[in-house]
Protein backbone atom coordinates (compact mmCIF):
# COMPACT_ATOMS: atom_id res chain seq x y z
CA UNK A 1 0.00 0.00 0.00
CA UNK A 2 1.23 3.53 -0.86
CA UNK A 3 1.69 6.03 1.96
CA UNK A 4 -0.78 8.98 1.90
CA UNK A 5 2.08 11.49 1.51
CA UNK A 6 2.95 10.02 -1.91
CA UNK A 7 -0.53 10.27 -3.46
CA UNK A 8 -1.87 13.09 -5.65
CA UNK A 9 -1.01 16.72 -5.01
CA UNK A 10 0.58 15.89 -1.67
CA UNK A 11 3.43 14.10 -3.46
CA UNK A 12 4.79 17.55 -4.43
CA UNK A 13 5.34 18.54 -0.83
CA UNK A 14 3.64 21.25 1.15
CA UNK A 15 6.18 23.99 0.34
CA UNK A 16 5.84 23.38 -3.43
CA UNK A 17 2.04 23.31 -3.16
CA UNK A 18 2.02 26.64 -1.28
CA UNK A 19 4.34 28.13 -3.91
CA UNK A 20 1.88 27.22 -6.66
CA UNK A 21 -1.02 28.60 -4.61
CA UNK A 22 0.80 31.93 -4.20
CA UNK A 23 1.28 32.20 -7.95
CA UNK A 24 -2.42 31.73 -8.55
CA UNK A 25 -3.09 34.88 -6.52
CA UNK A 26 -0.12 37.01 -7.58
CA UNK A 27 -0.69 36.86 -11.34
CA UNK A 28 -4.34 38.04 -11.22
CA UNK A 29 -3.43 40.71 -8.67
CA UNK A 30 -0.73 42.12 -10.93
CA UNK A 31 -3.12 42.02 -13.90
CA UNK A 32 -5.78 43.88 -11.91
CA UNK A 33 -3.33 46.60 -10.88
CA UNK A 34 -2.09 46.95 -14.46
CA UNK A 35 -5.63 47.34 -15.80
CA UNK A 36 -6.37 49.96 -13.13
CA UNK A 37 -3.20 51.85 -14.07
CA UNK A 38 -4.44 52.01 -17.67
CA UNK A 39 -8.09 52.79 -16.87
CA UNK A 40 -7.74 55.52 -14.25
CA UNK A 41 -6.10 58.18 -16.47
CA UNK A 42 -8.76 57.55 -19.10
CA UNK A 43 -11.54 58.03 -16.54
CA UNK A 44 -10.00 61.25 -15.20
CA UNK A 45 -9.52 62.69 -18.68
CA UNK A 46 -13.09 61.73 -19.59
CA UNK A 47 -14.39 63.54 -16.51
CA UNK A 48 -12.50 66.70 -17.46
CA UNK A 49 -13.58 66.43 -21.10
CA UNK A 50 -17.27 66.08 -20.21
CA UNK A 51 -17.02 69.03 -17.81
CA UNK A 52 -15.42 71.12 -20.55
CA UNK A 53 -18.09 70.10 -23.06
CA UNK A 54 -20.88 71.01 -20.65
CA UNK A 55 -19.49 74.50 -20.05
CA UNK A 56 -18.30 74.92 -23.68
CA UNK A 57 -14.63 75.34 -22.75
CA UNK A 58 -11.67 74.65 -24.97
CA UNK A 59 -10.78 71.05 -24.25
CA UNK A 60 -8.68 68.09 -25.23
CA UNK A 61 -5.35 66.62 -24.21
CA UNK A 62 -3.89 67.68 -27.56
CA UNK A 63 -4.71 71.33 -26.82
CA UNK A 64 -1.93 73.38 -25.24
CA UNK A 65 -2.45 74.50 -21.66
CA UNK A 66 -2.68 78.17 -22.73
CA UNK A 67 -5.62 77.49 -25.04
CA UNK A 68 -7.56 75.23 -22.61
CA UNK A 69 -6.65 76.30 -19.06
CA UNK A 70 -10.05 75.47 -17.56
CA UNK A 71 -9.95 71.96 -19.04
CA UNK A 72 -6.56 71.32 -17.43
CA UNK A 73 -7.83 72.82 -14.18
CA UNK A 74 -10.77 70.39 -14.27
CA UNK A 75 -8.27 67.59 -14.96
CA UNK A 76 -6.17 68.61 -11.96
CA UNK A 77 -9.25 68.85 -9.74
CA UNK A 78 -10.35 65.36 -10.80
CA UNK A 79 -6.90 63.94 -10.01
CA UNK A 80 -6.78 65.76 -6.67
CA UNK A 81 -10.27 64.53 -5.79
CA UNK A 82 -9.28 60.95 -6.57
CA UNK A 83 -6.14 61.18 -4.49
CA UNK A 84 -8.02 62.81 -1.61
CA UNK A 85 -10.70 60.13 -1.60
CA UNK A 86 -8.05 57.44 -1.69
CA UNK A 87 -6.12 58.96 1.19
CA UNK A 88 -9.32 59.49 3.19
CA UNK A 89 -10.30 55.85 2.67
CA UNK A 90 -13.52 56.57 0.81
CA UNK A 91 -12.84 53.74 -1.63
CA UNK A 92 -12.82 51.22 1.24
CA UNK A 93 -16.53 51.84 1.83
CA UNK A 94 -17.36 50.63 -1.67
CA UNK A 95 -15.75 47.23 -1.44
Amino acid sequence: MVAPSKVGKWSLGVSTWLHYRAETFIIPAVALLASAAVALPVLVATCAYITGAEFEWGRGLSAPIRSAPRFYLALAVAVAGGVASGVAGAGAALG
